[in-house]
């Protein structure tokens, strides 16, 4: 019954619009402008937006949006709702309007879109040039909102960039901009700042210093009362702790961020993911692979829902590492029946990384990356997900990882080592190689080598299976990345 009144409640409104539309049309607006300054009055910012922009006061539904952008993304987490407001917008009024363009640029950061960001950063500081400036409250209160102050908002959206492409001296110059920028009482703005301070001493190195200043940052966010800005800096202080070999400070550090982020009985939510990747770095440090497996392949589908990269980038990467140890506990390269596993793990994180620019998550690692890009070169003539790894986002991380050795080995005929191969190329296959890249045809290096064409023949294929190439292009292709050729 009741859901019958319902449907015949729909139908009753549904009619009565269409009745005012055809007999009244004159008054549709006003209605809607009334619905929506009703609505605003009560904070309601959804149903106040909606009938602004039904009533065609873009401008003023422009306004709403900026005025609850703070509380509805950063304390709710509701970016699929600002994007839905954002939609409705034309894009000409965006253009004109810095503070929405900011809200753009942060839907595309959170996203991992960060080649997105940079234009939409340019254009909100040309808009905020051209543009008067307009009486601004945001309903979170200016002391917590981001939007506040247009320059340092630039100023917090550079200096991000800046730490996802590792550069520890930018991250603090934007760091230090934001700072001059804030004007007092804007708290939420030089908290961020003094966080990137935090970040900047990482990517320098200095850990200890790195720890202080991440721990006086939580102290601040957990104060605040931002449950899920406190659990992603417990999860910075977490690798912090990592790096400096203290595996019980990272875990308990981990462990606080979930319980900032989980409520018994209740579905764990998406901000809680990088807690989870952080436990499983902890626990496969420990050679707990079943926990390590558990805990990681957790934090996984939840980052995929918090669409933030890095910790969906380093919860893939270390998925490899436990698919690769778990036939063989002591570690070694080749774990049984799970090298296809690892494979396609490290496929996906470098097709989900490569067009951000990350190198050092996976140089970082050592010979045991060096170990599994091979395995991955190796593995693209097969198909499947190597298959779909570009050239370059194998190129990058290994010549990271160090340059090749071409000391020759008299004894074998060899040379040792070029990172990325599984198996190396003889001398006589780097000089049928250099021949190729020149262009010579077979039957012009079989002449210059004094040998058989089917013995070219042979080489090239050779050739062909060691560098996972497809054809002659292809190999010289990835022999000069791999600086195996000028």
């Amino acid at each position: 019954m009741r859901q019958r009144r319902e449907i015949a409640g729909g139908a009753d409104r549904a009619g009565y619009r269409a009745r005012l539309q055809a007999e009244q049309p004159g008054r549709v607006p006003e209605l809607h402008r009334k619905a929506a300054a009703w609505y605003a009055g009560r904070g309601l910012a959804d149903d106040a937006i909606r009938h602004a922009a039904a009533a065609g006061e873009m401008a003023w539904a422009a306004r709403l949006i900026e005025q609850h952008y703070d509380e509805v993304f950063y304390l709710r987490s509701e970016g699929a709702t600002v994007q839905r407001w954002l939609s409705a917008l034309p894009a000409d009024l965006v253009r004109t309007r810095p503070r929405l363009l900011l809200a753009r640029a942060f839907l595309a950061l959170i996203s991992g879109r960060l080649e997105a960001v940079e234009p939409l950063l340019d254009a909100a500081q040309r808009a905020y040039a051209g543009a008067a400036e307009e009486p601004f409250e945001p309903t979170i209160g200016r002391a917590r909102s981001m939007l506040v102050n247009v320059p340092a908002l630039i100023a917090i959206c550079r200096g991000f960039l800046a730490q996802f492409r590792g550069d520890a001296d930018a991250t603090v110059a934007f760091a230090s901009q934001v700072m001059a920028e804030a004007d007092e009482g804007q708290w939420r703005l030089s908290s961020t700042a003094r966080g990137f301070l935090a970040a900047g001493e990482w990517l320098h190195g200095r850990l200890d210093e790195a720890e202080r200043a991440f721990m006086a940052s939580i102290d601040e966010w957990r104060a605040a009362g931002l449950p899920t800005l406190t659990a992603w800096v417990l999860y910075l202080l977490g690798r912090v702790q990592r790096g400096r070999g203290g595996l019980d400070a990272s875990a308990l550090t981990c462990r606080q961020a979930l319980e900032m982020t989980t409520v018994p009985g209740l579905p764990t939510p998406p901000a809680a993911g990088p807690a989870y990747v952080g436990l499983g770095e902890v626990a496969y440090q420990r050679n707990e692979l079943d926990i390590a497996l558990q805990r990681t392949t957790e934090g996984i589908t939840l980052c995929r829902q918090f669409t933030y990269i890095p910790p969906l980038a380093t919860g893939l990467v270390t998925l490899a590492w436990i698919r690769q140890a778990s036939g063989d506990p002591g570690g070694a390269l080749a774990a049984s029946g799970e090298e296809a596993a690892a494979v396609d793990a490290l496929a996906e994180v470098l097709t989900l990384a490569c067009p951000q620019g990350y190198v050092r998550v996976f140089a970082d690692e050592g010979p045991p990356m060096a170990a599994l890009l091979a395995r991955l070169t190796a593995a693209q003539r097969s198909g499947g997900a190597a298959a779909q790894v570009p050239l370059g986002c194998l190129a990058r991380p290994q010549r990271a990882l160090g340059p090749p050795d071409v000391a020759r080995d008299a004894g074998r005929g060899s040379v040792t080592t070029a990172p990325g191969l599984v198996e190396q190329l003889t001398s006589r296959e780097l000089e049928v190689l250099a021949m190729l890249a020149a262009g010579r045809s077979n039957q012009a290096i079989a002449s210059q080598l004094v040998v058989t064409l089917d013995t070219v023949k042979k080489h090239v294929s050779h050739i062909l299976g060691k560098l996972g190439a497809a054809n002659r292009t292809e190999a010289v292709t990835r022999a000069r990345e791999l600086a195996l050729i000028p």
